[in-house]
């Protein structure tokens, strides 16, 4: 209920439509379900496995995390967005920025 309430508070603060706000999340909701899928793919495989519960969520959680970083990495334009991929590209120029100063002062 609080996701749906915010994003109908942001929506009225930002003057955006419904739409809009859904092209957004399509990213992110397709990189949650591919990695959900392989998730829970591999830790019904390791269970099989009779591997024990803590290692299954350990291996589960690295995996997952190397996952989404592939994607984003490799994919970007699916799993990232125009709007991650500007972010992106803000922060770059930023550390940039950053890491320029540090070397001239």
């Amino acid at each position: 209920i609080n996701y749906a309430l915010m994003a109908q508070l942001s929506l009225r603060l930002t003057g955006m439509r419904l739409s809009e706000f859904a092209v957004a999340h399509m990213p992110g909701l397709a990189l949650a379900v591919v990695v959900g899928v392989v998730v829970w793919l591999l830790s019904g495989w390791l269970l099989e496995l009779q591997v024990p519960p803590l290692i299954v969520l350990l291996s589960v959680t690295l995996f997952a995390c190397v996952e989404v970083l592939l994607l984003c990495w490799c994919l970007p334009a699916i799993f990232v967005g125009n709007d991650g991929r500007s972010l992106l590209r803000m922060l770059a120029a930023l550390a940039s920025a950053q890491l320029q100063r540090r070397a001239l002062g």
